[in-house]
């Protein structure tokens, strides 16, 4: 079960800075695939959630002083991301 999200907007001055985020986050077990949108600001994920929740990835991004957006969309996804990881984790759906 693949599982995506974008909630994460933080605004990159350094490009040097998004590369060495991508790649620490590319090495979380669990991972298929992340990318940075440059023009919206926007660091998508693509994650087995049976191996990965959404809180793994959080831990890398504190790690480097990046937050959740704190819109209401953003927080409306989140929400919705950590309960299917919960789900997964809790049915073993894999």
């Amino acid at each position: 079960m693949q599982t995506g999200c974008t909630p994460r907007k933080h605004e990159f001055n350094d490009q040097s800075h998004v590369n060495h985020v991508l790649v620490e986050i590319d090495k979380l077990y669990g991972l298929d695939d992340v990318s940075f949108a440059e023009q919206s600001q926007e660091l998508k994920l693509v994650y087995n959630a049976s191996r990965l929740c959404l809180d793994k990835s959080e831990v890398v991004l504190v790690k480097h002083y990046l937050d959740i957006s704190h819109d209401w969309w953003a927080q409306s996804k989140e929400g919705y991301y950590k309960f299917i990881d919960g789900s997964v984790k809790n049915y073993d759906v894999c």
